[in-house]
């Protein structure tokens, strides 16, 4: 098979080149005559190379050299690939951001009712004795223990309620003696007035500082 009809052009099949049969449409034809440099009547056997088709719309023949090399393409193809995964990135950035402004906005609520140390306390695993307990959260866990008991209050515990163990209670508030109901029948028998204590099954609590003042 012959080269290329384009003048001064050595491509052919024999070293690879790609070879084009001139378009039937009459004005297509004509273009690519003109982009050629050729004026003549093709015929069946006329073809064209890759850079006289290519030039088409153009009007100008392009060189082997000013054709995009495989290279070029492949860039072009990974610099797409990273571009849309920018824009999943920046898709992503954009929910984390309303996720922090809702985290944000629940932490705000806890601080409503709870201290730092339990909203602290709700990202650790459940009686997790890394916990460290403030002195207001243990006053108010107090409170809490004596107004429900010590069953319910192990059940706000169980159920994720961050609040200190009753050891902890215990081994961290001022020393406390613990009353029975039949001790406090004792001391009101010796005239030492009325004890008031935290209601509990297990018996009560009081300081040694509020027995000392009920005894005085």
């Amino acid at each position: 098979m012959g080269g290329c009809s384009a003048p001064n052009c050595s491509n052919s099949t024999t070293i690879g080149k790609q070879l084009f049969r001139f378009p039937k449409d009459p004005v297509r034809m004509r273009k690519w005559l003109v982009n050629c440099h050729r004026d003549f009547v093709p015929t069946p056997c006329s073809r064209l190379c890759q850079p006289s088709v290519d030039s088409e719309e153009d009007g100008v023949q392009r060189t082997d050299e000013e054709r995009p090399c495989s290279l070029c393409q492949h860039y072009k193809i990974k610099l797409e690939q990273h571009q849309q995964h920018t824009v999943r990135l920046q898709r992503e950035a954009e929910e984390m951001k309303k996720r922090l402004y809702k985290l944000s906005k629940i932490e705000k609520g806890l601080q409503v009712f709870l201290f730092e140390d339990q909203i602290c306390a709700l990202t650790l695993a459940k009686h997790s004795r890394r916990a460290v307990w403030s002195h207001g959260t243990l006053l108010t866990a107090r409170k809490i223990r004596c107004a429900v008991g010590v069953k319910r209050y192990e059940y706000l515990r169980e159920l994720g309620y961050p609040l200190p163990s009753y050891r902890t209670l215990c081994n961290r508030l001022d020393p406390k003696m613990m009353v029975t109901t039949s001790m406090q029948d004792e001391l009101a028998e010796l005239g030492l007035g009325i004890i008031t204590a935290c209601d509990s099954p297990e018996g009560n609590v009081m300081s040694d500082e509020g027995l000392i003042g009920v005894m005085t």
